[in-house]
């Protein structure tokens, strides 16, 4: 039989020794804050103008965005 076959049942094959490892090794610690102000967390994620975003983009020559019928009206969803 091949060796990493019986290699288990060998007692004279060598094991590690068990070692303590805290249950809570490597948590990071979340302290309480003051709560801040949601529009300045807002902000501080938003995409900034000119980064990229859909402004300043001509919609009349998308596709879907405009549709028969509809008297050059864009589609909204249903809403």
């Amino acid at each position: 039989a091949p060796d990493w076959l019986v290699a288990p049942a060998n007692p004279a094959a060598a094991v590690r020794a068990p070692r303590y490892s805290a249950v809570t090794a490597g948590v990071a610690r979340y302290d309480v804050v003051d709560p801040k102000d949601w529009r300045e967390l807002n902000r501080a994620v938003t995409p900034r103008s000119g980064s990229g975003g859909m402004e300043g983009m001509d919609h009349s020559r998308m596709p879907g965005m405009t549709m028969p019928g509809m008297g050059g009206k864009r589609d909204t969803g249903g809403r």
